[in-house]
Order: C-alpha cells, then structure tokens, then sequence
C-alpha cells in the first residue's frame, strides 16, 4: 500500500519558494525549473523584467504545495539526505535549504553542498511552522527506517560539510 504523503498545506506548514535570478538568467527558464518541482508555483514578481537583466532580482512565491517535491525524493530514494538537508538550517519554527535549480530544470531534486552555489544557481525552500522537527521526520519517512531508525540530528546524518558518516546494520 501506498503511503500518505504530506504537503505542508493545512498541516500548519508554510513553503516558501524563491530563486535568485542573475543578469544571465532568462526568468522564464527558472520559473519553469521551479515549476518542475512545484506545479502551482505562480509569480509575478519577474514581471518588466528583461533577459537579459541589468540587476539581479528575487522570484519568490509563499503557499507552497510539498507532495511533487516529496514525491521526487521518494522516487529518487533519497529521503534520508533530503531530512538531513531539510534540518541543516533548522531553529524552532524555520528552516531553509537550497536545491540545484540545473536538477530542477530536467525534473530532478539534488542539493548543493552546504555554503556552495552551483553552476546554475540554486532554488531556496523556506519551511515555516509549529512542530517543524516532527513534520520534516514524517514527511521524509520510508519504511526502511524500521530497521534503522533515522531522526533529525542523530548519530547517522550527514555532517555539516555534506560527507556522509559511514554506517553499517550489522554493527548496530
């Protein structure tokens, strides 16, 4: 059976999407790449804008919906990095991680070591709300975490710098 997978809509989370165009940016283009991984995203904030562009300029666009995305790294199997990304940047109520827009564009998710911007710029997901922590571990649940259970900040997440900490079953 299929699991349920949550949104952040009417569960007390807000999404935040935002890309940083720069003057090489053709806006169309990241609105599109954003659009892969959040179908309802519309904004007009890249509206008078022309590519190229003389400044750089933020689209950003709140009430997010997170199933595509959560979707897409089911699919891509990589729950466990994507908590891992989800709680870098966690304090009580907010959260903020990057994801590579150039993946977004083809439809894929893939995050950029923390600190860097890759080639193609990167799309910036704010998550807000009560009980953060709780909802970034159930959203990112996969049945394998019955066997070895994961949490945000355990002995298994992925250091800051973004190596993985090696792990074995046998050895638990």
């Amino acid at each position: 059976m299929d699991q349920m997978r949550l949104s952040g809509r009417d569960e007390g989370i807000n999404v935040v999407v935002s890309s940083l165009c720069a003057a090489c940016d053709d806006p169309e283009k990241v609105i599109q790449s954003i659009k892969n991984i959040f179908p309802d995203f519309e904004t007009t904030t890249y509206e008078n804008q022309t590519f190229p562009s003389a400044q750089k300029y933020l689209i950003t666009e709140g009430d997010q919906n997170m199933s595509n995305f959560i979707q897409i790294v089911n699919d891509q199997r990589i729950l466990d990095t994507t908590m891992d990304h989800m709680a870098f940047g966690l304090s009580d109520r907010n959260t903020r991680f990057n994801i590579s827009r150039q993946a977004a564009a083809a439809g894929k998710i893939a995050f950029p070591i923390p600190g860097e911007t890759p080639f193609g710029g990167v799309i910036e997901i704010q998550l807000i709300g009560d009980d953060l922590p709780q909802w970034i571990e159930a959203a990112t649940w996969h049945s394998g975490r019955q066997y070895v259970p994961r949490g945000i900040g355990d002995e298994f997440a992925m250091r800051k710098d973004g190596e993985v900490r090696h792990w074995h079953a046998n050895d638990r």
